[in-house]
Order: structure tokens, then sequence, then C-alpha cells
């Protein structure tokens, strides 16, 4: 009788293969940076760490009323949270599985082993260190800030459980098309708008949870059904092998392949490409977002939690403001992902249309602020006033203002014409302060169709200012 393979014994061999050769390279990162005298030094600096952590237990009880009104929000608010932590799922299905299968996992799959069973073996070893990790992280926290055990357990076990509900529908929602992901997420942040607006988060708490069991129901059966191995184990390899502390004794940063990407599901790649400038800039910029993508992600990511805490826990006065910061740095930051574009590749040295190039430019930008748009229109929506349709208009026109007025001082830069923009930078600082004393005074956003005349204007007459520029940087 032919024994069956043991796929137990196998992950193992793999685990501490890949453990043994971790170790070595940290063991020769630490020879190469740490001497005697570093050591020493570090040795004393973690002696003061230790009496730092506790002397900052000593300290937490003259802190007590704080940490009590912390202890009593968050029991207060326990089921909101618990609808609010799935959508950080569905945001990482956008771009990571919920189980890693390197390379080495697969192969293990094409040989006599079972993959459904190397697929639990990862799953079960990650649940297991976040139940270690928060093993240890609750008595820590009870006996530094003296919260209640209770609460801290009582999150503990919903981060867990939640953690493993949306394990599989992780796992199948990374390998959908983008506009699938981004119904889900527009599902779940409905069900949140919903809760919040009508105060029944335990209604939608519970319904949501029931959603997820059912969910796992449908999709355990068909796991490793139209499964993208090949996108699988490129982006787990990655993200197993990418090393911080390596890459900063090496000094050099270990780069993911990138044979696959969001954008490799299209179905218009297949279509015949035409030749002129605003495909080809598209496509530019379609290739500099994939190589930069989590930069982008981080970047939205951050206002959009923002946004929902300032909106969760915060005055309606306060979520003006941080609508007005959140415009103010995406635009800044989508000016500097606009320069960087021409230190590039071949656009360094070749010369470009700059005006259809800041128009393809905005559409990529348009998409990427989809879910701040949401946010702040789902705000207005569940704060409804016969002025809110004047307010969105008004904060419509002050992000094409923006948009504009940054892209235009980095043509500025890129085509080195003495044209200054400090005028127009002015002006959109104090359409952002108009907009946040809009909150006390409604009828100032009456004054958004006379901006957007003015703008429509402006940018007619500037598109046959914007040069051909052969640049070099």
């Amino acid at each position: 009788m032919i024994r069956q393979p043991s796929s137990w014994k196998a992950y193992i061999h793999i685990r501490r293969s890949r453990f043994r050769k971790k170790y070595k390279l940290i063991k020769m990162a630490l020879q190469m940076m740490i001497d005697k005298t570093i050591a020493i030094y570090l040795v004393i600096l973690l002696g003061y760490a230790v009496s730092a952590f506790f002397i900052f237990a000593d300290l937490a009880t003259t802190y007590q009323s704080e940490l009590q009104f912390f202890e009593t929000e968050a029991e207060a608010r326990f089921w909101l949270i618990l609808t609010v932590i799935p959508l950080r799922y569905l945001f990482q299905a956008f771009r990571l599985p919920s189980v890693f299968i390197t390379s080495s996992d697969y192969q293990l799959g094409l040989l006599p082993y079972s993959i459904r069973r190397i697929w639990m073996y990862v799953a079960a070893e990650k649940w297991v260190k976040k139940i270690v990790i928060y093993g240890v992280l609750v008595p820590v926290m009870v006996w530094v800030t003296g919260i209640a055990a209770k609460i801290l357990l009582l999150y503990a076990v919903l981060f867990i459980v939640t953690d493993i509900l949306m394990t599989v529908p992780q796992w199948k929602l990374y390998g959908q098309k983008w506009y699938v992901k981004s119904g889900w997420l527009f599902v779940g942040l409905l069900f949140n708008g919903i809760g919040l607006y009508f105060s029944i988060t335990i209604e939608v708490g519970i319904f949501i949870f029931a959603i997820l069991l059912v969910w796992n129901g449908l999709l355990i059966p068909h796991i490793f059904k139209h499964v993208n191995w090949p996108r699988i184990t490129e982006i787990s390899d990655y993200h197993t092998w990418k090393m911080p502390f390596i890459e900063r004794a090496s000094e050099t940063k270990y780069k993911r392949s990138r044979r696959f990407g969001m954008f490799s599901q299209s179905k218009r790649k297949k279509y015949p490409f035409h030749y002129d400038n605003h495909s080809i800039y598209s496509r530019m910029w379609q290739l500099y977002f994939r190589n930069n993508l989590e930069h982008a992600f981080k970047l939205v990511g951050a206002l959009l939690v923002m946004l929902v805490m300032v909106r969760l826990f915060w005055t309606a006065f306060a979520m003006f403001i941080a609508i007005a910061l959140a415009l103010h740095i995406f635009f800044v930051t989508a000016g500097t992902f606009f320069r960087d574009r021409f230190r590039t590749d071949l656009l360094e040295v070749l010369p470009w249309d700059l005006f259809t190039y800041k128009q393809a430019y905005m559409r990529w930008m348009l998409i990427g602020s989809v879910p701040l748009v949401l946010t702040i229109f789902f705000h207005f929506v569940f704060h409804f006033t016969w002025w809110a349709p004047f307010q969105l208009l008004f904060i419509a026109v002050i992000a094409i203002f923006i948009a504009n007025q940054r892209l235009d001082a980095s043509i500025a830069v890129i085509s080195k014409s003495n044209t200054t923009s400090l005028g127009k930078e002015m002006a959109s600082y104090i359409l952002l302060g108009i907009f946040i004393v809009s909150y006390f005074y409604p009828f100032l956003s009456l004054l958004a169709p006379i901006i957007l005349v003015i703008q429509l204007r402006k940018l007619r007459e500037n598109r046959m200012e914007i040069p051909v520029e052969h640049i070099h940087m």
C-alpha cells in the first residue's frame, strides 16, 4: 500500500528552511552593522527603554480620568467598531490576498501534497500569531493602563474573529476585478452609513456578522476555483522576503517583479491600441501608478481614515476642517507625483504635450479620489440640509481649482517657465478658508457657480499657453 505523503511535514520543512535562511541574513547584517562599542550602547539604550516602560506604568495613574473616558467610549462604541473593521479587509483585497502562498508552498501543491492543507496551515499560522500577540498585549495593557481586562479581551476576540471570518472573502475578492471589489466596499460603507444615520449600529453589526457567516459558507466550497496562482505567489514572495532591516543594512531595496498588477485583468488591454497622445499618456500614467501603487494607497488610505475618524468622533465643524485639509494634502501630493514622473524613463529627455499629459493625469487623479469623494458625499447626505448641494458643488469647484493650480505649478517647474503661481496658491488657501467658514455661513457656498465660470474661462485661455517642452531635469 502506498502511503500518502505528509503535507504537514513538508510544510514544517519549508518553514524551517525559510527561518534558517532569514536567520543567516539577519546575523550577517548584525555582524556588519554592530561592533562591540555599538553593542554596549544598545544594551544601555535597552535598559533605558525598560525603565521608561515601568515609569510610564506609574505615570498612567495620573491620567486615570482620561483612561476611564477611553474605556467608557470603547465599551459604548463596540458595535460601531465591529461594523468598521471589515472595511479594512475590503480595502486590503485591492492589493493583498489574506493568505500568503509563496512559490515554495505552491510547489508543494504540484507535488503529491494537498494545496488545500497547505493553505489551511498558512492561514492557521497567521491566526495563531495573532492570538499570541493579543495574548501578550492584553495583559501588558491592563497592567500599564489599568483599563478593564474584559474590555481589552472583548476587543481582542473581536479582532481575531473578524480576521478569521474575513480570510476567505478577502482571498476570493483579491482575484476579482476592481469593480467587484469596489462594489463590496461600497456596500460596506453603505451599511456603516445607515447604522450611523439611524443610530442602529447594534442591528447593523449583528446583520454584518450574519452576512460574514453566510458569505463564508458560500465561498468555502469554491475557495480554490479560478485562483490566479502566479499572481498570488508573486505578491506572497515579495511580502515574505521583503525585510526592511536587511534593506537598511545592505542599502538596497527589494523590488517586486510586477508581472501582475491590478490592471492585468483589464479586457481593454486586448483591444487595438490607438497611437494618439491621449492614449499614450494614459498608458504611461497607468505604468507609473502601477509602480507606485503602494504610495498612492497609503495616501488615499490615510486621508480616508482621517475623514472617517473625524466623522465618527468629532464635531461637524471639525469635519469641514478635515475636508479642507484632505483636499490640500491630496492635491499637493498629486502635484509631487506629476513632477516625479518627468524625472524617470524617457520622459526626462523627450518633448511632450504637457496640456494633454495634464488631461490624462487628471483622469487618474479623479479615479484615486473616489473613496474620498464617496466619504464626503455620504457625510452631507447623512447631515442633509438645503445648503448641502451647494456645499458639495463648492467642494468640487475648490478641488478643480486646487488641482489645476498645483499641476500648473508643476508644469512651470518642468518647463522652466518664469511664471509664478503665488497668487493662485494664495487663492486656493483663501477658498479653503471660505469653505471652512461656510459651516457657520452656508450662503458663502453660493460663490461656487461664479468661481466655476471663472475657472472654465481661465482653463480655456491657458490651454494655448501650455507649451510642448523638451525637458531636461
